[in-house]
């Protein structure tokens, strides 16, 4: 899939705090995220660096990669380790995060979108030139950023699951990803976007993520960009749909689930 200039241009100018993107960005990203670390990080890569939780996760991912490359017999751990503890999936099967182990390792090249919060986690240290993190978060940030862009030749990414009331929850039905007028079949119906399948969400992502670096100052790397898009989501929500703190955007069981059967 060719990525629109316009859709590389939409997520630059949120890289760089432009216009409706201003106090966010890679430059903010600092102070935006908050995502904590499990205290058995340190037991796996020693004591960590930095003034800021921001600065520490950093250091963290530095340690994680060069600790897999460094001694291969740590991946079994460090895959448990990023998927169950720090990113908080404990449901996975032994089984599970051995295709993602594999998957890094470069046995399995493909990139199915079941999974992909998980498995990315692993390639996005594993190679951080090449690959990011691809969860709930992100998908909405990347589609509201070009909502409030007023992108007309956009991408509409795919939606994960996810448990937040402001960028999506599943099981309550609200959240920016549960409402009706920014559902991927109303970005491309209405708004004529290009749909990006499932089985292709994750490359074209990664894509996009690395012509903007090529092309913006303002993304020094995948990873920065990522972690800005993953800690400013609900502020890029909110920026579309300022009615999601109060519920308004909310849809009902039956509503929503007839809506997501016609427009996946």
């Amino acid at each position: 899939m060719m990525i629109p200039q316009e859709v590389i241009q939409a997520v630059c100018s949120f890289a760089s705090g432009e216009d409706r993107f201003a106090d966010l960005g890679t430059n903010a990203v600092e102070k935006t995220y908050k995502w904590s670390i499990p205290q058995s990080a340190e037991a796996l890569v020693g004591p960590l660096e930095g003034g800021s939780l921001f600065a520490r996760t950093l250091d963290l991912k530095r340690k994680l990669w060069a600790l897999w490359l460094s001694d291969p017999n740590q991946r079994e751990k460090i895959t448990e380790f990023i998927v169950a503890d720090w990113g908080g999936v404990r449901g996975n099967r032994e089984a599970t995060l051995k295709r993602h182990r594999e998957r890094a390792e470069g046995a399995d090249h493909s990139a199915p979108f079941a999974g992909v919060s998980s498995y990315s986690k692993i390639l996005s240290l594993v190679d951080p030139e090449r690959y990011a993190i691809l969860d709930a978060r992100v998908v909405v940030a990347l589609n509201a950023i070009q909502v409030l862009a007023g992108t007309s030749d956009g991408l509409a990414f795919p939606y994960i699951a996810g448990r937040n009331n402001i960028t999506g929850n599943q099981r309550k039905k609200r959240g920016f990803a549960m409402c009706p007028r920014y559902s991927v079949g109303t970005l491309v119906q209405v708004r004529g976007w290009q749909r990006v399948e499932r089985p292709r969400a994750y490359h074209v992502y990664t894509d996009l993520l690395c012509r903007c670096r090529a092309q913006s100052s303002a993304v020094p790397s995948l990873f920065q960009l990522e972690m800005a898009l993953f800690s400013q989501a609900e502020a890029l929500a909110l920026r579309v749909e300022p009615t999601l703190k109060s519920q308004a955007c909310q849809a009902s069981q039956r509503k929503t689930s007839s809506f997501d059967a016609k427009f996946p």
